[in-house]
């Protein structure tokens, strides 16, 4: 998915960095009236250009003693006061700052470099509402001020005041179409509230004024996602002709050319980046990832061997060259590899769980036995998947006991893992203990109350049984919550509503599961519905579309039973 956009511009730097420096002036005395000071000018400067050069140097102590050095050579100074507002700003003075930059602003109250100095100081302070109310005053007598549109679009836009920022941001193209960053900053918020299209465009307006490769990047992404390929190809292509060693561009147009389906343009572009990669192993895993991926067995296998050559302790490439021999049909080599892979590598789960799998594909479970069981005995290397794997294996050969064992023993080793209580749950209600399977899920959620497929599992279970049916609808309303695009288990809150005799919402949720997911078990569901709101016809196409995609007898014969008895009843 597209990246979440952060806004990056700091607000308190736009705003301190408006003080002005003023021309060099010649050096003069003014006599004042008797009683009064003498005011040294050149003495203020002096003093000024002092404190701005220990400010540079980080001797802030020097600096501050220097600015006030030159109020005392001219206490009128406006140019020396407006910086030392800046300085104070910046040492996070904040009392010192509003107190000086009050006394400008009751002389100057319609300056707008004050006034956008005492916005950066709210900024700086968290006031948003502060900050916005003070560029608001400025717009009210300055409103084509495009430096205080642009200063408070981005104070909404990093509040997350996004409705208020666009609009700001609109206003500010409006009166200047010329304006990169106010596009940039449109095209990152239309992108954020989903408004994708008008995002493209923002984006083209910006890189017709400025071509800014990063912002290039981002449009291409958008491109990609939105499915326009050919232009973010362009994008990309216009990046790389300009600097082909453009990591980031190369990965972009690898990705793009992969949204195509066209792989011979991704490999290509792939072994491009590889010419200016830093980190040449992580590209040549994913050519050879992309080999296997396009069942160029040969090619990928000739791949990593040479990798493996080059480096015969990395238990990834011997993963990944297992991968592709096992793809290929060479089990033996594979589980060859993968017994090169110690618990100290990375992938070693992985390694195991494949090892696992080929041996399984070729029918020799007791050495798939073996492996898992010497895997758990490994203190250093045992995982909790392992455990769930092996009772697996045990149950799908009949040896449910075995099975329940390796469960208790992962269990006590790992008895906070939400995860590892779920499959086992799984496993009790495969083996047809549904009551120790409804407990065991109800420790799920004991040890995680959001987990979606435990809500699930519960609340449709209860709704099944026809009990605990307003708990099992708040379970499985959190549920659909956490997991709106399920089709499953959008269809357990359509199931549920029907127990509940809410008909209508049933109809609606069930329908919504159908477009999620298409499956048999919905349909009939849906058909259940319709059947007992006296809606014959609606339940008899739907059991009949039902009937059309299960494929177990029993499934079939249940439904051939609904289908005969609903048309008897109709006759």
């Amino acid at each position: 998915m597209l990246r979440q956009f952060c806004w990056s511009l700091c607000l308190l730097c736009l705003c301190v960095s408006c003080a002005t420096v003023p021309k060099l002036k010649p050096t003069a005395t003014v006599q004042m009236a008797e009683g009064e000071e003498t005011v040294d000018s050149g003495c203020a400067y002096f003093y000024f250009l002092w404190g701005k050069t220990a400010q540079a140097e980080r001797q802030y102590e020097e600096a501050l003693e220097a600015y006030e050095k030159a109020l005392v050579c001219d206490p009128e100074a406006d140019y020396v006061q407006r910086e030392l507002v800046v300085f104070y700003m910046k040492m996070r003075r904040t009392d010192d700052a509003q107190r000086l930059l009050a006394q400008l602003l009751a002389v100057h109250p319609d300056d707008v470099e004050l006034l956008t100095l005492k916005a950066g100081l709210y900024v700086g302070m968290g006031q948003v509402d502060k900050a916005a109310a003070v560029y608001n005053d400025i717009l009210a007598f300055a409103p084509h001020d495009t430096n205080t549109l642009l200063r408070l679009g981005s104070l909404y836009a990093g509040n997350r005041r996004y409705k208020e920022a666009r609009q700001v941001l609109e206003r500010l193209v409006a009166q200047d179409d010329g304006s990169f960053v106010g596009y940039q900053y449109l095209a990152k918020l239309y992108q954020q509230e989903g408004a994708y299209d008008k995002a493209l465009v923002a984006y083209d307006k910006a890189l017709a004024l400025h071509w800014l490769p990063t912002l290039a990047l981002e449009a291409a992404e958008l491109l990609e996602f939105r499915k326009q390929y050919d232009k973010a190809v362009t994008f990309c292509q216009r990046i790389l002709a300009n600097e082909p060693d453009n990591a980031k561009a190369r990965q972009q147009l690898v990705r793009v050319f992969l949204s195509m389906g066209d792989a011979n343009g991704a490999l290509a572009e792939l072994r491009e980046l590889r010419r200016h990669a830093v980190n040449v192993f992580d590209v040549d895993l994913t050519i050879g990832r992309l080999l296997v991926e396009q069942k160029e067995y040969d090619q990928a296998i000739k791949h990593f061997s040479s990798m493996l050559a080059a480096d015969p302790d990395s238990g990834k490439i011997h993963y990944l060259l297992a991968l592709a021999h096992g793809a290929k049909g060479n089990e033996q080599e594979a589980v060859r590899l993968l017994q090169q892979v110690t618990s100290a590598d990375g992938i070693y789960e992985d390694a195991v769980m494949l090892r696992v799998e080929l041996l399984v594909k070729g029918e020799k479970y007791a050495e798939a036995e073996k492996v898992l069981e010497q895997a758990i005995v490994d203190p250093v290397g045992r995982l909790p998947r392992f455990y769930e794997a092996l009772a697996s294996l045990y149950r799908h050969q009949g040896r449910n006991d075995d099975g329940q064992r390796i469960f208790s023993e992962a269990l006590l080793l790992y008895p906070q893992d939400g995860s590892l209580h779920y499959e086992y749950a799984l496993f009790l209600d495969r083996i047809g203990s549904s009551k120790e399977a409804l407990v065991a899920m109800q420790e799920v959620l004991a040890i995680d109350a959001n987990n979606p497929f435990a809500l699930n599992y519960v609340g449709y279970t209860w709704a099944d049984r026809g009990e605990n049916l307003e708990q099992a609808r708040k379970y499985i309303e959190q549920a659909v919550a956490l997991r709106p695009a399920d089709g499953f288990i959008r269809d357990s809150l359509g199931w549920v509503y029907f127990k509940l005799g809410d008909d209508a919402r049933a109809v609606a949720e069930l329908t919504k599961a159908l477009e999620l997911a298409d499956d048999p078990v919905i349909l009939e569901h849906l058909g259940d519905v319709h059947g007992q709101a006296g809606r014959d016809a609606e339940a008899l196409k739907a059991y009949e579309q039902a009937l059309l995609v299960f494929e177990k007898l029993a499934d079939r014969q249940r439904l051939q039973g609904k289908i005969k008895a609903l048309r008897s009843a109709t006759h």
